[in-house]
């Protein structure tokens, strides 16, 4: 998997399949945090196929979506990215390790 920006969009149908597991894209759509139109939605998966973060499986007459990335991996790999543009994360020597699941305060995360 490359690194690669996402938008909202996509980050947002990464976290309902991830939490979800593989799904057909109108209950991707009826889970999402927000109203999104069907063809924004399509749009959304087909980008993250391609950007190799979700793969598409059809299962009889109907298409079902899932993650192929994981979670702390594609967190770490956008960390890492954001080492090269962040001077004060690169000043603070953090590593690819800092993220741990249940944690929403940095500080807490030495």
């Amino acid at each position: 998997m490359r690194v690669t920006s996402l938008n909202q969009n996509e980050l947002e149908a990464l976290r309902i399949l991830w939490e979800w597991g593989e799904l057909k894209p109108a209950d991707i759509q009826g889970r999402f945090s927000w109203p999104i139109e069907n063809a924004t939605l399509r749009s959304v998966l087909v980008n993250l196929v391609e950007k190799g973060h979700i793969v598409r499986k059809l299962h009889g007459k109907a298409f079902f979506y899932g993650a192929c990335a994981k979670k702390t991996t594609l967190l770490q790999n956008m960390l890492r990215t954001m080492r090269g543009f962040l001077p004060e994360v690169r000043a603070a020597n953090w590593s690819p390790n800092w993220w741990r699941p249940g944690t929403s305060n940095p500080r807490t995360w030495n």
